[in-house]
């Protein structure tokens, strides 16, 4: 007989504060219900980080092919350098603070 089953076992430190944070999930999830919940949690957060890497390199393409990304980047990389935070960096952030009161 096949052995269909595998096992996890998790040690969490209560001191780590993802640890204590995952521990309060976990523990709320009801008995009998866990395994299938941690199972479509993991899935779709793997699901969603796909997505956001699709979404980012979609962006990134139609920001190449208007020219914009590589401006941009030269920008991020040399406030990274200088460890600064740029003001039309800031400023694009604002905006997108605005434009989201707006909705």
């Amino acid at each position: 007989m096949r052995d269909d089953k595998r096992r996890l076992n998790l040690s969490l430190d209560m001191k780590t504060e993802s640890h204590r944070r995952a521990w309060e999930i976990v523990s709320a999830i009801p008995r009998g219900q866990k395994t299938e919940t941690i199972c479509r949690m993991l899935i779709e957060h793997k699901n969603q980080t796909e997505l956001l890497e699709a979404i980012r390199h979609a962006v990134r393409e139609e920001l190449e092919a208007h020219g914009e990304l590589s401006i941009k980047t030269e920008n991020i990389q040399q406030s990274q350098k200088t460890g600064a935070v740029r003001d039309d960096i800031l400023g694009f952030l604002r905006d997108l603070q605005e434009r989201g009161d707006d909705d």
